[in-house]
């Protein structure tokens, strides 16, 4: 297998449950990139800590440093005793588009040096500014099925409608043509809220950026545009607002 730069084309969609139903859908693309070989000068339209239509800024991600990223995820699979861990990371990522960003979830895929999936960083942000990361492995350490539902305790707000407490459950159906992630978030065993993220990777070049370009134009800014207007429909439904918690002493929950 060789990892190479993709774009994903789908869609992400929400269903809240409980206490009052709510359900959303709207398309989607995510930037798949393997940071050994990105490059700070991508292509015409995408860059690396550099203005463009599209670009990827390394204060975004992790401890916010203008150094990679992907000294960040290391030090996190050491502190976990995952130093064996040590072959490609992806990171699956919305860029920035015109210089404006706000990505709720990036993946960061970790592969060993046989390419074998082992590990999956999902680095989560909310409105507030804050930013919590979630450390996904199988309970033997060893490659990552589809067939696995990841359990993580939630340990940061998102929400101001859903109190911190409860679990996620995550699947992840990774190949190199398509992408399938579930995120499910339960309290007490009852599904409050169900999270997909679908699509189909498509090669990288100008062509599809151009694409990515016309058809998602104000992608980021759409998202925290519906973020807002979903809440008015729950506030407008007279769902309890939840004021924010302080964050967690901990970066990372395992």
């Amino acid at each position: 297998m060789t990892f190479r730069k993709k774009i994903l084309f789908g869609h992400i969609g929400h269903s809240r449950l409980a206490p009052k139903k709510n359900s959303f859908k709207y398309r989607a693309f995510f930037f798949s990139l393997p940071l050994s070989s990105i490059k700070h000068k991508e292509s015409k339209f995408f860059s690396i800590n550099k203005l463009n239509f599209f670009s990827l800024w390394f204060k975004d991600y992790g401890d916010q440093t203008a150094e990679s990223p992907i000294n960040w995820v290391r030090k996190i699979l050491s502190q976990h005793s995952l130093e064996n861990i040590n072959g490609e990371i992806i990171l699956q990522t919305l860029p920035r588009i015109a210089g404006y960003s706000f990505n709720p979830i990036s993946f960061w895929f970790c592969y060993d040096e046989g390419k074998m999936l082992k590990a999956i960083v999902c680095e989560v942000r909310n409105t507030f500014g804050e930013r919590h990361s979630y450390l996904l492995t199988e309970p033997d350490n060893g490659a990552i099925s589809d067939k696995t539902w990841f359990i993580a305790n939630k340990a940061f707000h998102v929400s101001p409608f859903f109190s911190v407490d409860g679990t996620y459950h995550f699947r992840f159906a990774i190949s190199p043509k398509s992408c399938n992630i579930t995120i499910n978030y339960l309290v007490n065993n009852q599904i409050k809220l169900k999270t997909f993220i679908s699509g189909t990777y498509q090669e990288w070049n100008d062509w599809n950026l151009i694409h990515a370009a016309l058809v998602y134009p104000f992608l980021t800014i759409n998202i925290i545009f519906k973020i807002h207007w979903q809440a008015l429909k729950l506030w407008a439904k007279r769902v309890r607002y939840i004021k924010k918690p302080p964050p967690p002493d901990k970066a990372v929950t395992r």
